[in-house]
């Protein structure tokens, strides 16, 4: 896809010119009219874990990211993103490293979810109606996603249970 980006860094430099990856300091804005993210790992677990696979392949358009560097760290601010009928609030950082440090705060319809993640819903339902208290699916699911690791080995947790649980 295409990008552009506008930003001011500082950054010590090394013996050779070139600088101190550690030391970067700045910020910027990341515009985006129009990209697709295929087989990147860290989307393609997260997918796999909430058993919606048409998040694997997401597509961004119109999309403008602030994002700051603290020694040699990119940190993106919260920005909002939708595919289809879920929507994302996406935070975090990741260091020049790969390391991963992100959070995506997901709203999910229950009509898009797996049957595994269904599933797991139901049977929390179906639990409490036994011990004697009724409570109504909600239609949308409210999920984070915590993606860390690195970009080539990403680990994903999510608090689907728990969100099961807030119906």
């Amino acid at each position: 896809g295409k990008f552009s980006t506008k930003m001011n860094f500082t950054s010590d430099l090394q013996q050779n010119m070139m600088p101190d990856m550690k030391s970067v300091n700045g910020k910027g804005i990341l515009s985006i009219p129009n990209a697709e993210v295929k087989n990147f790992a860290p989307v393609v677990k997260m997918a796999e874990a909430l058993k919606v696979d048409l998040l694997k392949q997401l597509e961004v358009k119109d999309t403008k990211m602030e994002f700051e560097i603290k020694d040699g760290r990119i940190f993106i601010k919260p920005f909002d993103y939708s595919k289809e009928k879920i929507n994302m609030n996406i935070f975090g950082s990741n260091g020049i490293d790969a390391t991963l440090d992100y959070t995506t705060k997901l709203a999910i319809p229950r009509s898009v979810l797996g049957s595994k993640a269904n599933d797991v819903i139901n049977n929390f339902s179906s639990q409490a109606k036994s011990k004697g208290i009724n409570l109504s699916v909600a239609e949308i699911i409210n999920v984070d996603v915590l993606i860390g690791g690195t970009v080539l080995k990403p680990e994903i947790k999510t608090n689907l249970k728990q969100a099961a649980g807030n119906m």
